[in-house]
């Protein structure tokens, strides 16, 4: 039998996947064998051969990738060496464009990054926890005011946990509105701590905390005892070991308490932040008086947080509903609506009227920062865009070789994705370490705590890489099409690199324009509103009061006329007075009240305080008078806001001399005046029906009026006055009114100081792009140029040609961009109950700013070009 007939198919395969050095083997054997069976039934044969050929097939003898790899290996090599060295060529050549385009992709591509951590942590609050996606927070919504709590009675927790096996566990909640002071026995040494906090012991099985010392089951078990931060655990004892310490609070020697763990801080994106830690039963005994109120129905200032099975929310808030129906006067069915709130959607949701711990954000907020990080990221990207775009007739005459010599289109596109590639990678490296020296500023203005493992986690790392791929997706597709399009005929004829790309670069500088006078624009409304929030007249005067919180009522109430007397004996000291809360606190209690000739009771909020409350805060009376120490009757006298007596339906001095008593207190007496409605809350709020009066057994501050601005002075003495009156065992802490005020509006603040830094960013990013635009063009017209002058232009006259697109950018961009601006900024003041209105001369300066922005970016640029000599634009080809 001749190799003729030896059927060439199967051998072409196994040559195909053979390794080189066992083909002639392999391919002997198989033909040998092959011959030996044709002789006999060649059919027969034919088939046993591709049967052995396959069973060829194995990891021995397969070579398919060593039979192409090194020369697949060496052509990309050889193509990577070479767009290397072009890339490298061009850069070296075109170094302000290189500079830009790397400029705009870093901070672009940063500040998306930087937006990306915050939103991050943002929607990622209170999922820190095992059993996140299965707490909830007991709300309810009163019938009668439509005023919502963050609380629950305080019998609701045990009756859910005990009736419904639908509820696994459940805590309850307590933290006083004002900081509890704390000393530590062993070294006497005295802190204010604001995040001092009591809880069921059950604490722990839904919020599951890492322990540093102790173990968290069954922790809180005993009375008496506290579990403490590891900050507070450094900040009491240093590296001594914390357990078995005693700490005691509010200075009385009755509470003191064990220290029997330590728990690592709560993280920074969770809704409550606590440092201490103590049983429920320990604060009944001594916080509440010994009272029972754990089992109260009436009383609800505590939160509950229930863990309960998936799918079963509605059965519970049906028995929380019964509940509250049965354990109320039958007069008063359904006057609380309790609902379930997932743990999980707090902070993003709406904030209740009454008990929140922290400052919550909203959805919207995060979709605007997004917006601003997709927007600068692509602002990055049009720069890099446009800067390729522009360099393409210096490239033509390249293009134009590659492609007399072979070149395919696809050939150039790889090209310039490869070189687009490169520069997405290096911005993405200098991103990095850009991100990492910003994030304390970060963390300083969104209240969180960023740190490296935050950077190189997947969480980041894996969108971080998105945006890149992103980046070099859209920042690559237009050049490489546009500059791929470049034919061999550009080798004959100078290539304009405006003929089809002058309208997609106009478009782009207007837009990153657009963007920027939008920015401009949202910037000044935001900064406008925040100065609003912290001048606006409240009703009183806050530049001149401190607040000195009490803490220990049995040893600082009695003696408060008499430090009244020690501290206005100094001049600059006019006025003391108490009350339960501080000025402009969101916390204030609500009651029921019953009102002479009115049939419905009236739910209202509500201080207690001291008769010389009015005088001290300056509060303008409109009807009646004010609280006299010297009747005996004023004790139990009361005084409305004008909001008040509007709600009553009548006239102020109506009101004056009528019957009130608050029910749930038992306290009555004579409404004696009314005074003009005043900021008792924070401006985020209107100004509700609000009540007042004197009730010595429930003031917490202490606050004083001064009467000169020698602020250090006047502190200093009251120091004095204090220790005198109070002594040395009740410690001096004191807060101003102002700085309190402007705390409020902090995360307005942080929200401002973070929109402007990244408004400057897409300025800087705008003025790049312009000022590449404006480079590209005098390139594009420098012969013009030259012979311009020598036909007698003045410089002014070619600044001017050069420049007269820049009023029409300018112009357009503002049309574009202030209506969007409105629009968005009329949706963003009206979560403010008190809010400016947008003012004109706010569109007409960021006509001026931008045009100021434009002129000084290409200014120098244009000076330049039409001061050079004629003679060097003449000579050109």
């Amino acid at each position: 039998m001749g190799d003729q007939d030896i059927p060439k198919s199967p051998l072409s395969f196994l040559r195909w996947f053979c390794k080189s050095e066992v083909i002639d083997e392999v391919e002997g054997d198989l033909i040998e064998a092959y011959k030996q069976r044709a002789g006999m039934n060649p059919k027969k044969a034919k088939r046993k051969l591709w049967k052995e050929v396959f069973q060829s097939f194995n990891r021995r003898n397969i070579g398919i990738m060593n039979k192409y790899q090194d020369r697949s290996l060496y052509k990309q090599r050889s193509m990577i060496r070479q767009y290397t060295r072009v890339l490298f060529r061009t850069m070296k050549k075109t170094k302000v464009y290189t500079m830009i385009s790397l400029a705009s992709l870093v901070l672009g591509i940063s500040c998306a990054s930087l937006i990306y951590l915050y939103i991050h942590k943002e929607l990622n609050f209170d999922q820190v926890f095992t059993r996140s996606d299965q707490i909830y927070r007991v709300n309810h919504t009163s019938n009668r005011s439509d005023r919502t709590y963050a609380f629950a009675p305080l019998a609701m927790t045990p009756h859910l946990i005990e009736s419904l096996d639908a509820v696994k566990s459940g805590t309850r909640i307590f933290k006083y509105r004002r900081a509890i002071p704390v000393t530590v026995e062993h070294s006497q040494k005295s802190f204010n701590e604001p995040r001092f906090g009591w809880a069921d012991p059950t604490f722990f099985e839904l919020f599951d905390l890492e322990f540093v010392h102790g173990n968290r089951k069954n922790i809180l078990d005993r009375p008496n005892t506290v579990v403490i931060s590891e900050t507070i655990a450094r900040k009491y004892f240093g590296t001594a070991d914390p357990i078995g310490k005693v700490l005691i609070f509010s200075w009385d020697e009755v509470n003191k308490i064990e220290v029997v763990g330590v728990y690592k801080d709560f993280p920074t994106n969770t809704s409550f932040q606590l440092d201490l830690i103590s049983n429920l039963e320990t604060c009944q005994r001594t916080m509440w008086g010994g009272r029972n109120q754990l089992d109260s129905w009436r009383n609800m200032f505590v939160s509950a947080y229930l863990l309960i099975d998936d799918g079963r929310v509605a059965q519970v808030e049906e028995a929380a509903q019964h509940a509250i129906n049965e354990n109320f006067e039958s007069d008063q069915t359904n006057a609380l609506i309790p609902d379930l709130q997932p743990l999980t959607s707090i902070h993003l949701g709406e904030p209740k009227d009454i008990g929140e711990w922290s400052a919550h954000n909203d959805t919207q907020s995060l979709i605007l920062f997004g917006g601003i990080g997709v927007i600068i990221l692509f602002l990055g990207c049009f720069n890099f865009i446009n800067m390729v775009t522009a360099q393409a007739g210096q490239r033509a005459k390249e293009v134009g070789v590659r492609k007399v010599l072979g070149g395919h289109r696809r050939h150039i596109i790889q090209q310039t994705f490869f070189e687009t590639v490169v520069f997405v990678i290096l911005s993405g490296c200098l991103s990095i370490c850009l991100i990492y020296f910003m994030l304390p500023w970060l963390g300083g203005l969104t209240q969180h705590i960023y740190t490296l493992a935050d950077v190189i986690q997947i969480g980041f790392l894996a969108p971080f890489l998105m945006i890149l791929a992103i980046v070099a997706l859209v920042s690559g597709a237009y050049p490489a099409l546009y500059i791929s399009r470049i034919n061999s005929l550009s080798l004959m004829k100078k290539f304009n690199a405006s003929d089809g790309g002058k309208s997609v670069r106009n478009a782009l500088v207007i837009t990153q324009f657009s963007i920027t006078t939008g920015l401009v624009i949202c910037t000044f409304i935001v900064y406008l509103q925040l100065n609003f929030l912290h001048n606006k007249e409240l009703g009183f005067d806050d530049s001149v009061i401190v607040n000195m919180p009490i803490h220990n009522d049995n040893a600082v109430i009695p003696k408060i006329n008499a430090f009244r007397s020690v501290a206005t004996a100094s001049a600059g000291i006019s006025g003391v007075t108490a009350a339960s809360h501080e000025m402009l606190s969101d916390y204030t209690y609500i009651s029921n009240f019953e009102i002479e000739e009115v049939e419905e009771e009236r739910v209202w909020e509500r201080y207690t305080v001291e008769q010389g409350y009015i005088s001290t805060f300056d509060l303008e009376i409109i009807a009646g008078r004010d609280f006299d120490p010297t009747i005996s009757t004023d004790s139990s006298a009361f005084i409305l806001n004008e909001s008040a007596v509007r709600d009553l339906g009548i006239e102020p001095n109506e009101a004056i001399n009528r019957s009130i008593s608050d029910v749930g207190l038992e306290v009555s007496g004579k409404i004696i005046g009314v005074v003009k409605d005043f900021h008792f809350r924070s401006l985020h709020h209107e100004i509700q029906p609000f009540v007042m009066y004197v009730n010595w057994d429930r003031l917490d501050y202490i606050s004083v009026r001064m009467a000169s601005n020698n602020f250090q002075e006047n502190i200093e003495y009251l120091e004095k006055s204090w220790y005198e009156v109070f002594g040395e065992s009740v410690p001096f802490f004191y807060s101003f009114l102002d700085q309190q005020a402007r705390d409020i509006y902090e995360k307005e603040a942080n929200e401002m100081k973070l929109f402007s830094g990244f408004s400057i960013v897409s300025m800087v990013l705008g003025a790049l792009g312009l000022f590449g635009f404006i480079l590209f063009t005098m390139e594009r017209k420098f012969k013009e140029i030259g012979l311009r002058k020598v036909l007698g232009a003045s410089t002014l006259e070619i600044i001017l040609m050069i420049n007269r697109n820049l009023i029409k950018i300018v112009g357009l961009s503002f049309l574009l961009a202030a209506p969007v601006a409105f629009f968005l900024m009329s949706g963003w003041l009206k979560d403010y109950a008190y809010r400016i209105e947008q003012p004109i001369w706010v569109y007409a300066l960021t006509i001026v700013v931008t045009f100021l922005i434009a002129t000084i970016t290409v200014s120098y640029s244009s000076w330049k070009a039409a001061s050079s000599n004629p003679v060097d634009a003449i000579k050109v080809e």
